[in-house]
């Protein structure tokens, strides 16, 4: 996320954000059918949002993913 983040913020008009987003879905989608303990998942989904530089990429997808667990 940090890295991806920061080549959005780095490109004009955010053009990185879909493609950064579609990587981050798959992992997100995974989460959501694992049985990964729920501590675990809101670290991960609390450090996702902590490392996004634009404060924007997966941002609802992240929340929703947080009331799942």
């Amino acid at each position: 996320m940090k890295e991806g983040s920061r080549q959005v913020e780095m490109s004009d008009e955010g053009l990185m954000t879909d493609d950064i987003e579609e990587c981050l879905m798959v992992v997100i989608k995974a989460l959501r059918k694992s049985n990964l303990p729920t501590d675990k998942a809101l670290v991960w989904c609390s450090k996702m949002l902590d490392a996004d530089r634009v404060k924007f990429i997966c941002d609802r997808e992240l929340a929703s993913l947080r009331q799942h667990f």
